[in-house]
């Protein structure tokens, strides 16, 4: 499977933050190609992208929405994961606009959107962009997550590799007996390896993955609910671990 990581950057904060994800990604059996916006001539190669840009006074910069723009026919008939790197702590700089965030969503049919806190060097810093920073103390630096960004690429790595695991046949037969019983009898190991993929696959709030999988030694699969992704915050009652789980089965 090749995979298209494209990125448009202006200090070069959001390019270091893709080259990350590109090496992680390709840390797996996917092949990758790390490109800038302006050097991707055809996305119909790829059989999924991963894109992003940096945020200045909310949106995207010009040429990522541009980007999104021209390939949104082909990106739209594959997975895609959006990024964007910009603000450096909360309050610091101004907020991506939703409207601007849900226009790239329904242009590219990302399956996920996500912001990480990028890098303030104030000597680069155009007067233009100083302008955006609304909190005179903000202090510079670099405030990239790089674990956070590695554990997402992981995460759409692992689902990138299992969709291709196994074969279209292995698939359907599985989805037929995904337990055993004693008209069919034990699943495979192959088939207990695409039910865990295919498990990894499915949605869950914030793409939490609130489950955990284990291989049975009498061929079954149990799924069993992991609290400690729970969100008791926004959702109380484990209620976005009971749907992740509903979803996974």
């Amino acid at each position: 499977m090749k995979v298209l990581v494209a990125y448009a950057s202006t200090h070069g904060s959001t390019a270091e933050i893709a080259s990350r994800i590109a090496d992680t990604l390709g840390s797996t059996e996917l092949t990758v190609d790390l490109r800038h916006m302006t050097d991707v001539l055809d996305v119909t190669g790829y059989d999924a992208a991963v894109i992003g840009s940096a945020v200045y006074f909310g949106r995207w910069l010009p040429v990522a929405e541009q980007f999104a723009a021209q390939w949104s026919g082909s990106l739209r008939h594959l997975p895609v994961w959006m990024f964007s790197s910009g603000p450096v702590a909360a309050g610091d700089l101004k907020g991506i606009d939703p409207a601007a965030v849900d226009e790239l969503v329904h242009a590219t049919g990302a399956l996920e959107h996500v912001v990480f806190a990028g890098r303030l060097a104030g000597d680069t810093l155009t007067w233009r962009e100083r302008e955006a920073i609304t909190t005179p103390s903000a202090q510079a630096g670099d405030f990239r997550a790089w674990t956070e960004i590695e554990h997402w690429a992981q995460r759409i790595g692992r689902r990138l590799f299992s969709a291709t695991a196994q074969p279209a046949q292995a698939r359907g037969r599985a989805r037929l007996h995904a337990v055993p019983s004693a008209d069919v009898g034990p699943l495979t190991d192959d088939e207990r390896h695409l039910l865990v993929g295919a498990v990894q696959l499915a949605p869950s709030f914030g793409n939490a993955q609130p489950w955990r999988v284990s291989l049975q030694r009498d061929g079954s699969v149990e799924i069993r609910g992991d609290h400690a992704s729970g969100q008791p915050v926004t959702r109380p009652l484990d209620r976005n671990v009971l749907v992740g789980c509903g979803a996974a089965i």
